[in-house]
């Protein structure tokens, strides 16, 4: 069966634990994984503060260690949506769900930079934590996410506001419609 990697949100205090939850209660066929990243959850941090490049090795490092021996579909929520893309773009996943992703804004740069800033704002009255390094993060540019999305090989699912269990069963009637698709 296809392994599931789970990349929850920067910033949930509670790590993979609804994720772990949600897949312990049978929501996956397969081998799968929703650990916590680095300060989130059980996990001590690694380092005083990370930036996504460093989540990107995270993510790296737990696909080396499982050592599956099919990629994973991977499902990436908010801020992982760019780690979960560059792990599809990298041959690192077979699908990719990504889940409540940064607003992409097709809007000038001044613009742009307000709403990211009121996004931040608003995650981090949310429960943001402030030890992760914010950038202004180049998915939030229309053109870049467009080109990046189109460079992406595997299937895609999108998903916004529905909570784990919901992911999780929508992620697997959706994958398995997606393989059983592609052995017919």
């Amino acid at each position: 069966m296809t392994p599931l990697l789970v990349l929850h949100d920067l910033g949930a205090t509670r790590g993979g634990t609804g994720w772990r939850e949600a897949l312990d209660a049978g929501g996956w066929a397969g081998p799968w994984s929703a650990s916590d990243l680095p300060g989130h959850g059980e996990a001590a941090w690694e380092c005083d503060y990370y930036d996504p490049a460093d989540v990107l090795m995270v993510a790296l490092r737990w696909l080396r260690e499982r050592a599956w021996p099919e990629v994973p579909v991977v499902v990436a929520v908010g801020q992982q949506a760019v780690v979960g893309e560059f792990l599809a773009l990298g041959g690192r996943a077979c699908g990719l769900v990504l889940v409540d992703t940064t607003p992409v804004l097709d809007v000038d740069p001044d613009e742009s930079q307000r709403l990211v800033y009121e996004w931040m704002r608003a995650r981090a009255e949310n429960g943001g934590n402030p030890r992760v390094l914010h950038r202004l993060p180049p998915q939030t540019d229309a053109a870049w996410s467009a080109r990046q999305r189109a460079a992406i090989a595997v299937p895609v699912l999108e998903l916004e506001g529905t909570g784990e269990s919901e992911v999780v069963a929508e992620t697997r009637a959706w994958w398995d419609a997606v393989r059983d698709s592609r052995y017919r």
